[in-house]
């Protein structure tokens, strides 16, 4: 995410040609939010989770809970449809869409608008901005995903008089998204020997 979190469409008008998602993942048990402030010129765009396993998006319709926009009124967007009533919103509003205990929350201002328990989950989600128009924007975007993995060293025996007879493996659990090593000496893989 931008420093100050504000994503701006640079290209043409159409919903194919703009995507923002972040490298975060939110995991189908953990709580967590992404919040935005509605920019001060109208315009359509959606802000929200969507299922980190796809791979072709083209538009809001691939988010799983969102906030869509468009013009003065914003409506909630679950599994594929919008879901409850359009509501009217001020430029520079901030919307939530969280995820609480299994519970997905859609604040405006700080009211609930909206609160739902799908029955399912995806197994890992994302932050996902789709912005219409250009020079549209998305301003103050924030998430809050608590951090997703453990890394586990198994240490391999290493023989007493034989440099190098050791080894080392890291695992990863849960084993989603983008993982980078880096040990002191260069190397950037999981696992070592030789050590």
């Amino acid at each position: 995410i931008p420093e100050d979190g504000t994503v701006t469409k640079t290209a043409g008008d159409g919903w194919t040609n703009m995507r923002y998602a972040t490298k975060n993942i939110l995991l189908d048990e953990q709580d967590g939010w992404v919040v935005f402030n509605a920019p001060d010129t109208e315009g359509k765009m959606a802000v929200g989770l969507r299922d980190e396993s796809i791979a072709a998006v083209s538009s809001y319709e691939q988010m799983e809970f969102a906030w869509v926009l468009d013009g003065d009124s914003a409506a909630a967007w679950e599994s594929g449809s919008f879901v409850g009533n359009k509501v009217a919103f001020d430029p520079g509003s901030k919307f939530t869409v969280e995820v609480k205990q299994g519970v997905i929350l859609y604040t405006l201002d700080g009211m609930e608008i909206r609160a739902s328990s799908p029955s399912t989950f995806p197994e890992a989600m994302i932050a996902d901005v789709a912005i219409y128009d250009t020079n549209g924007k998305v301003e103050s975007l924030k998430t809050d995903f608590p951090a997703q993995c453990t890394i586990t060293p198994t240490v391999g025996h290493i023989k007493p008089l034989f440099p190098g007879s050791g080894r080392i493996d890291l695992t990863s659990e849960p084993s989603k998204g983008d993982i980078t090593y880096e040990w002191a000496d260069g190397p950037s893989t999981p696992s070592r020997a030789d050590l």
